[in-house]
């Protein structure tokens, strides 16, 4: 009678470990490629709705207003208008007022996924997004919390008062010289007009 090979257990051991090192690493790649994607889209809708600031400006001679929602806790003049600084954080449609349907059909909402805060004030609260702020003259419109914050080929963009070090000897930055930044830790992009900068 002749026998017939088969795995010993250690062989199936070996070959159970391998494919779980493959499916990790294709796991891991198909997850870094969904990220970047996710950030290109946010990192287009940034740049769509700039320009839409940007046109809307030049011809109402001021950024977009931010909604009285929107306030962050600020009081409202008896107009309905912000005098101080007002950051819009809002995820419904009007979160930039003005903007829709003149100049895009609808504002960009986040892809997702959320990212929560953990602890502190922003316990619970959905960190990663589109935010607005205008003081009437100035505006800046930011992408907070991006999943991939650090890539390169948006260095341009990245917000230079939320680099994560800002502010120290390894980031200097002087009122609103932002020649000295040389940071490389955003947590933010952003575009924005000359007195919004470091917002």
């Amino acid at each position: 009678m002749k026998y017939q090979r088969a795995f010993t257990l250690l062989e199936f051991l070996f070959l159970i470990v391998i494919l779980t090192v493959l499916a990790i690493i294709i796991t891991t790649a198909i997850s870094s490629s969904q990220k970047r994607t996710r950030d290109a889209q946010r990192a287009n809708s940034l740049k769509v709705l700039e320009t839409s600031i940007r046109i809307y400006r030049e011809e109402n001679g001021a950024p977009p207003k931010v909604p009285i929602g929107c306030t962050n806790g600020l009081v409202p003049t008896s107009s309905g208008e912000v005098d101080a600084l007002a950051i819009g954080v809002c995820f419904d449609p009007d979160w930039i007022l003005g903007i829709v349907p003149t100049y895009l059909s609808v504002l960009p909402a986040d892809p997702g996924p959320k990212l929560f805060g953990a602890s502190g004030p922003d316990l619970g609260k959905n960190l990663r997004g589109f935010v607005y702020m205008s003081d009437g003259t100035d505006y800046k419109l930011m992408l907070n919390q991006p999943e991939i914050p650090k890539n390169q080929g948006l260095h341009k963009i990245w917000d230079p008062a939320r680099d994560g070090v800002h502010g120290t000897t390894d980031c200097p930055m002087n009122n609103n010289d932002l020649t000295t930044v040389d940071c490389s830790n955003p947590t933010a992009w952003s575009y924005y007009s000359e007195g919004a900068a470091i917002w």
